[in-house]
């Protein structure tokens, strides 16, 4: 150890105790060493005003801070003591929680709604952006709430690194995504999470028959320009929802109704009735897995061909 740092630490102590005593120090500051690198962390009167990842503030961060709470920004550890000991306890999987006082009135009205409905996600979970969106009062403003998160003037202690994208994607994170990674494995218990983060929760799939309708026109034999614009049409839209085509089993049942959508014209007319009875001709049949049944109607309304009757397929 230098022989003069106890002399400078003790000088930096009675420096920062006349500040206070003369109501010059508003904000105390320390670093920490951290699994994820050093944190500059800094205390107002009110609690913790920023956490920022790095050995120095951001700039734009202390311009902030010295605006709302006035010049005196001084090193002062024992206004830190309280959320480093905290976070030496949630790095060591001893805290889910914390109960150091933070404080966000510097910040806009509506980045204090997204961060304070944020610090409600409880530990090892995870919510959207939309969702917080919502929660702050627009739904609308998951892109605003994006943004507010990627400010975010204390992360960890509120936890944006528990918001993700819709389709389970991490979006964003002022620390790096490898910072991001970490803190969801330490609160999940997982040893790694994956890089662009998690698959989209699989929704509830059910299965439909398409019976393809035949017009009664025979494409096969000298077809006219407008025929082979059809079946050109009829390829290309298999081959662009394909990905939607599923094994139907053996045989296909007969139900009561189905629902038949055909081409009228320049319209397409949808009608709950009969099964196709055999005064029509079905041109085989496909089955492909979708949410809903309003999900089977529109992808049948864009069949280029005449019409598609839809069936439910019930299993087991």
């Amino acid at each position: 150890m230098n022989a003069l740092e106890p002399l400078v630490g003790e000088a930096r102590e009675r420096l920062v105790a006349r500040a206070k005593r003369e109501g010059l120090a508003t904000v105390g500051y320390d670093v920490m060493d951290s699994p994820l690198g050093p944190l500059w962390i800094a205390v107002g009167p009110r609690g913790v005003v920023n956490i920022h990842y790095g050995a120095t503030p951001d700039p734009r961060e202390l311009s902030r801070i010295t605006h709302a709470y006035g010049p005196g920004v001084l090193p002062d550890r024992r206004s830190c003591d309280r959320v480093l000991t905290e976070l030496d306890e949630y790095f060591a999987g001893r805290r889910r929680s914390f109960d150091v006082q933070f404080d966000l009135a510097a910040l806009t009205p509506f980045q204090q709604r997204i961060l304070t409905a944020t610090a409600r996600v409880p530990y090892g979970e995870l919510t959207t952006y939309k969702v917080v969106a919502r929660q702050a009062g627009n739904e609308q403003a998951s892109r605003a709430a994006g943004a507010a998160l990627g400010a975010n003037p204390i992360p960890i202690v509120v936890p944006c690194h528990r918001i993700v994208a819709t389709d389970g994607t991490l979006g964003g994170y002022a620390g790096g995504l490898a910072a991001k990674r970490r803190l969801l494995a330490l609160e999940r218990g997982k040893a790694e999470v994956p890089a662009g983060g998690w698959p989209p929760a699989r929704k509830h799939m059910s299965k439909y028959a398409f019976l393809f309708i035949d017009d009664g026109v025979d494409y096969q034999r000298a077809p006219t320009p407008e025929q082979q614009k059809v079946y050109a049409d009829i390829f290309k839209w298999f081959e662009t929802n394909g990905d939607k085509i599923t094994d139907g089993g053996a045989e296909l049942q007969p139900t009561r109704t189905a629902t038949t959508v055909r081409t009228r014209g320049d319209k397409r007319v949808v009608l709950d009735g009969p099964f196709i009875e055999a005064k029509e001709s079905v041109g085989g049949f496909t089955v492909f897995e979708l949410p809903t049944k309003d999900a089977a109607v529109a992808l049948a309304k864009t069949w280029p061909g005449y019409g598609i009757e839809i069936r439910p397929i019930r299993e087991g």
